[in-house]
């Protein structure tokens, strides 16, 4: 009876034991993780679908047409978006009566049918109202960025098992504006 009793006490300690070396592992990864986001100027972090994996990541058509592997769909997916969101933001005429130095984080999502959509924006209230313009919020330009990126059916959404899925994913944004 003494030997079960050992041995039960010896599994339960070796689950915890293991268990815990692995949530420690896991939030020192997930640090290290969102530390190289945020050295970054709109890096993208792509979430799972459904807590699963995708079987390839959504791509610009005609950009990212030749990657193979999942790992290349993502990197083209990534700096292709990166590049043309960038480039969209600095075409915007931003008007501030003081300077904006601030880092926002957008969660986005590609849809099934391939369409950006801005599903929330966390960033200070204060700069928000100043890269408002008089016609539409700073949200609202953001939203009009990200549906010109979308639009004329140039990205292929997420695939699961054959099927189209959507993907999530948050785009910290520095902002510096002068």
């Amino acid at each position: 009876m003494m030997k079960i009793y050992f041995c039960f006490l010896g599994l339960a300690l070796a689950l915890v034991a293991c268990k815990k070396n692995t949530n420690e592992l896991t939030a020192e990864q997930k640090e290290a993780k969102l530390q190289q986001q945020l050295d970054s100027l709109a890096n993208i972090k792509f979430l799972e679908v459904v807590k699963e994996e995708v079987d390839s990541y959504p791509i610009f058509k005609g950009v990212c047409d030749t990657a193979t592997t999942k790992v290349g769909q993502r990197e083209c997916f990534e700096k292709t978006f990166a590049a043309q969101f960038q480039e969209r933001l600095k075409k915007g005429h931003y008007e501030v009566t003081e300077p904006v130095t601030d880092r926002i984080f957008l969660n986005i999502k590609v849809d099934n049918t391939g369409k950006i959509v801005l599903l929330d924006m966390k960033a200070d209230d204060k700069t928000k109202e100043l890269l408002a313009t008089e016609s539409e919020s700073f949200e609202d330009a953001l939203r009009a960025n990200l549906s010109e990126l979308s639009d004329n059916d140039s990205i292929e959404p997420a695939k699961k098992n054959g099927q189209n899925v959507s993907t999530q994913f948050e785009l910290p944004i520095e902002i510096n504006v002068k």
